[in-house]
């Protein structure tokens, strides 16, 4: 006996009519009541030529679709521009573990450090202080000093304290212990203290000096402690920034701009390599088009 599915008229395939009949709402049909093409439609899977309804995408359904792709191309491309140039990725990937590693320094030291940027050449450094208390920036001005102005605040704090030093009274001879006395004042104890901070450049095995190679410049620099955007336009300009680390497991917050060498920044926006202030660690994005 047939069952009723298997009675069902097979689609797509070819054929008279059915009988009308009124005795079932689905009518059911016998194989003497099909025509040769549809038992042939009846046959199983395995053998069988079984019309197929199914269909191809309609072109409206193609073009949906490759709209969509291309919108979802068209954002998600400047988000792995970085990945384009394995140089310039590796130069920036390296930085931003070199900020990593001078927080680390920093905290395991107690010292307190500073990354220093040479805007116009693209070359940096770290650098470790002895110096309880630092005071980042200059008053009065609006950029970071160069190494000269270091150098002469130095040599003239020398000149001033010298002033000090010979108001001092002579050194009182005691005949006890044959010995000279050297009087000395709080001024005198705290000069350490009070004279500029010394930078000394760290060198070891795990840090030279550095530079962001052929393909890549600094376009700007701003921390914490910066007024403005740090970056160098020609001769003249202030050619050093600075990016401070802490003994208490701290990095200035701070957006260092880099981009190809003779870019045109209008079409294609710089890197930006953004520090994360209590993590000591740095992210790498692309810059948005102003």
């Amino acid at each position: 006996m047939l069952s009723t599915q298997s009675l069902l008229p097979p689609r797509g395939c070819r054929g008279s009519n059915p009988p009308e009949t009124n005795s079932l709402s689905v009518q059911l049909y016998t194989p003497t009541q099909l025509s040769a093409d549809q038992r042939t439609c009846l046959r199983n899977k395995d053998g069988s030529s079984r019309a197929s309804n199914t269909s191809g995408f309609s072109l409206l359904e193609v073009i949906i679709v490759v709209a969509l792709l291309a919108g979802v191309y068209s954002y998600a491309l400047p988000q792995f521009r970085i990945f384009t140039g394995l140089e310039e990725s590796s130069t920036l990937s390296r930085l931003a573990v070199d900020i990593r590693s001078a927080y680390d320094i920093a905290v395991l030291t107690g010292k307190v450090h500073r990354l220093v940027f040479k805007l116009d050449t693209g070359e940096y450094w770290l650098e470790m202080s002895d110096a309880e208390q630092v005071y980042l920036g200059v008053e009065g001005k609006d950029h970071d000093t160069t190494e000269y102005e270091e150098q002469e605040a130095q040599q003239n704090f020398e000149d001033d304290f010298q002033i000090y030093e010979d108001m001092m009274p002579s050194p009182v001879y005691d005949p006890e212990d044959e010995v000279e006395i050297k009087l000395i004042t709080p001024l005198i104890v705290a000069k350490e203290q009070l004279q500029p901070p010394h930078w000394k450049m760290v060198k070891n095995i795990e840090w030279q000096k550095r530079d962001l190679g052929d393909q890549l410049t600094i376009v700007s620099i701003q921390a914490e402690h910066h007024a403005r955007k740090q970056s160098y336009n020609g001769e003249g300009d202030p050619d050093r920034a600075f990016l401070y680390f802490f003994p208490n497991g701290y990095v200035q917050q701070a957006s260092i701009e880099i981009a190809p060498r003779d870019a045109d920044l209008e079409k294609q926006p710089p890197y930006v390599i953004i520090t994360n202030p209590f993590e000591g660690t740095a992210t790498v994005e692309v810059a948005a088009n102003v």
